[in-house]
Protein backbone atom coordinates (compact mmCIF):
# COMPACT_ATOMS: atom_id res chain seq x y z
CA UNK A 1 0.00 0.00 0.00
CA UNK A 2 1.05 3.38 -0.61
CA UNK A 3 1.85 6.15 1.87
CA UNK A 4 -1.04 8.18 2.93
CA UNK A 5 -1.14 11.69 3.61
CA UNK A 6 -3.80 12.48 6.18
CA UNK A 7 -4.67 15.81 4.85
CA UNK A 8 -8.10 16.47 4.58
CA UNK A 9 -8.28 16.85 0.70
CA UNK A 10 -10.10 14.21 -1.45
CA UNK A 11 -6.39 14.86 -3.69
CA UNK A 12 -4.15 13.22 -0.88
CA UNK A 13 -6.15 9.87 -0.27
CA UNK A 14 -4.98 7.20 -2.69
CA UNK A 15 -8.37 6.04 -4.06
CA UNK A 16 -8.83 9.48 -5.55
CA UNK A 17 -5.72 8.21 -8.05
CA UNK A 18 -7.95 5.19 -8.94
CA UNK A 19 -11.00 7.84 -10.24
CA UNK A 20 -9.49 9.96 -12.80
CA UNK A 21 -9.13 7.43 -16.19
CA UNK A 22 -7.18 8.13 -19.28
CA UNK A 23 -9.91 10.80 -21.22
CA UNK A 24 -8.35 13.81 -20.07
CA UNK A 25 -4.83 12.51 -21.46
CA UNK A 26 -5.91 11.67 -25.00
CA UNK A 27 -7.94 14.91 -24.67
CA UNK A 28 -4.23 16.73 -24.37
CA UNK A 29 -2.64 14.33 -26.81
CA UNK A 30 -5.13 16.40 -29.88
CA UNK A 31 -3.88 19.30 -28.99
CA UNK A 32 -0.59 19.79 -26.76
CA UNK A 33 2.84 20.35 -28.66
CA UNK A 34 5.79 22.07 -27.52
CA UNK A 35 6.51 22.43 -24.12
CA UNK A 36 3.84 21.57 -21.15
CA UNK A 37 3.43 22.47 -17.63
CA UNK A 38 0.58 19.68 -16.15
CA UNK A 39 -0.73 20.73 -12.70
CA UNK A 40 -2.05 18.27 -10.29
CA UNK A 41 0.03 15.58 -12.39
CA UNK A 42 -0.32 13.12 -9.60
CA UNK A 43 2.20 9.92 -11.34
CA UNK A 44 2.95 12.05 -13.99
CA UNK A 45 0.75 9.71 -16.41
CA UNK A 46 0.01 12.49 -18.83
CA UNK A 47 4.07 12.34 -19.61
CA UNK A 48 3.12 9.33 -21.70
CA UNK A 49 0.77 11.01 -23.62
CA UNK A 50 2.92 13.37 -24.73
CA UNK A 51 6.27 11.94 -25.49
CA UNK A 52 7.55 14.39 -27.53
CA UNK A 53 6.87 17.55 -25.45
CA UNK A 54 8.80 19.17 -22.74
CA UNK A 55 6.97 18.35 -20.13
CA UNK A 56 7.27 19.95 -16.87
CA UNK A 57 4.98 18.30 -13.41
CA UNK A 58 3.80 19.78 -10.31
CA UNK A 59 1.26 18.32 -7.72
CA UNK A 60 0.77 20.00 -4.13
CA UNK A 61 0.53 16.40 -2.60
CA UNK A 62 4.04 15.82 -1.19
CA UNK A 63 3.79 11.72 -1.47
CA UNK A 64 2.25 11.83 -4.62
CA UNK A 65 5.14 14.39 -6.34
CA UNK A 66 7.57 12.49 -4.73
CA UNK A 67 6.57 8.72 -6.33
CA UNK A 68 5.76 10.27 -9.42
CA UNK A 69 8.43 12.33 -10.41
CA UNK A 70 6.42 15.87 -10.10
CA UNK A 71 7.87 18.83 -8.24
CA UNK A 72 5.90 19.53 -4.90
CA UNK A 73 4.59 22.89 -5.27
CA UNK A 74 1.34 24.62 -4.43
CA UNK A 75 -0.12 25.93 -8.23
CA UNK A 76 -0.31 29.44 -6.42
CA UNK A 77 3.00 29.86 -5.09
CA UNK A 78 4.65 28.07 -8.69
CA UNK A 79 7.05 30.44 -10.47
CA UNK A 80 8.09 30.24 -14.08
CA UNK A 81 8.89 31.28 -17.40
CA UNK A 82 5.45 30.73 -19.44
CA UNK A 83 5.22 27.14 -21.17
CA UNK A 84 3.47 26.66 -24.41
CA UNK A 85 0.35 24.76 -22.99
CA UNK A 86 -0.81 24.72 -19.50
CA UNK A 87 -3.23 21.28 -18.42
CA UNK A 88 -4.91 21.26 -15.35
CA UNK A 89 -7.32 18.49 -14.96
CA UNK A 90 -8.99 17.68 -11.84
CA UNK A 91 -7.85 20.71 -10.11
CA UNK A 92 -10.86 23.30 -10.52
CA UNK A 93 -13.09 21.16 -7.67
CA UNK A 94 -10.08 22.29 -5.35
CA UNK A 95 -10.64 25.73 -5.26
CA UNK A 96 -13.55 27.20 -4.01
CA UNK A 97 -12.57 31.03 -5.94
CA UNK A 98 -11.33 30.30 -9.36
CA UNK A 99 -10.65 33.87 -10.52
CA UNK A 100 -7.11 33.63 -8.84
CA UNK A 101 -6.59 30.17 -9.84
CA UNK A 102 -7.26 31.34 -13.63
CA UNK A 103 -5.49 33.83 -13.30
CA UNK A 104 -2.31 32.15 -12.32
CA UNK A 105 -2.62 29.37 -14.89
CA UNK A 106 -3.09 31.18 -17.81
CA UNK A 107 -0.20 33.39 -16.66
CA UNK A 108 1.57 30.40 -16.78
CA UNK A 109 0.54 29.63 -20.60
CA UNK A 110 1.75 30.92 -23.68
CA UNK A 111 -1.09 29.58 -26.06
CA UNK A 112 -4.32 27.44 -23.93
CA UNK A 113 -4.93 26.35 -20.57
CA UNK A 114 -6.08 23.20 -20.79
CA UNK A 115 -8.74 21.63 -17.74
CA UNK A 116 -11.54 19.27 -16.99
CA UNK A 117 -13.80 19.83 -13.64
CA UNK A 118 -16.88 18.23 -12.74
CA UNK A 119 -19.86 20.55 -12.12
CA UNK A 120 -21.53 18.26 -8.99
CA UNK A 121 -18.82 17.18 -6.69
CA UNK A 122 -20.31 14.38 -5.33
CA UNK A 123 -16.96 14.09 -2.74
CA UNK A 124 -16.30 15.68 0.52
CA UNK A 125 -13.84 18.24 0.69
CA UNK A 126 -14.21 19.36 -3.51
CA UNK A 127 -16.50 22.79 -4.59
CA UNK A 128 -19.15 22.65 -7.42
CA UNK A 129 -18.59 25.00 -10.21
CA UNK A 130 -20.50 25.34 -13.20
CA UNK A 131 -19.63 26.34 -17.12
CA UNK A 132 -20.38 30.06 -16.32
CA UNK A 133 -18.47 30.68 -13.05
CA UNK A 134 -15.18 28.61 -15.21
CA UNK A 135 -16.26 31.09 -18.06
CA UNK A 136 -16.68 34.10 -16.28
CA UNK A 137 -12.82 33.40 -14.39
CA UNK A 138 -11.17 31.93 -17.47
CA UNK A 139 -12.84 34.37 -19.64
CA UNK A 140 -13.27 32.82 -23.54
CA UNK A 141 -13.38 29.64 -23.10
CA UNK A 142 -14.33 26.32 -25.52
CA UNK A 143 -15.43 22.85 -24.45
CA UNK A 144 -16.10 19.72 -25.63
CA UNK A 145 -19.69 19.38 -27.18
CA UNK A 146 -20.46 16.75 -24.04
CA UNK A 147 -19.22 15.53 -20.78
CA UNK A 148 -17.10 12.37 -20.40
CA UNK A 149 -17.62 10.46 -17.00
CA UNK A 150 -19.45 13.62 -15.81
CA UNK A 151 -16.67 15.55 -16.33
CA UNK A 152 -16.42 18.61 -18.57
CA UNK A 153 -13.22 19.23 -20.88
CA UNK A 154 -12.38 22.84 -21.89
CA UNK A 155 -9.85 25.12 -22.91
CA UNK A 156 -8.99 28.94 -22.63
CA UNK A 157 -6.83 30.10 -25.60
CA UNK A 158 -4.93 32.83 -25.44
CA UNK A 159 -3.51 34.29 -28.47
CA UNK A 160 -4.17 37.57 -29.23
CA UNK A 161 -4.93 38.33 -24.84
Amino acid sequence: MLPYDTRESIGNRPSALLLAGKHQYLYAQKIVTGSVLDVGAGFCTLKEYLKDCDYTAIDGTEWIAKIGGATYCDIMDYESEPFDYVCAFGVIESFDDLKPLADKLKSLAKYSVLFSFTPKCIREGLHDHTKEQVIESFGNCSFEPKPINGEFFGRCDLCGQ
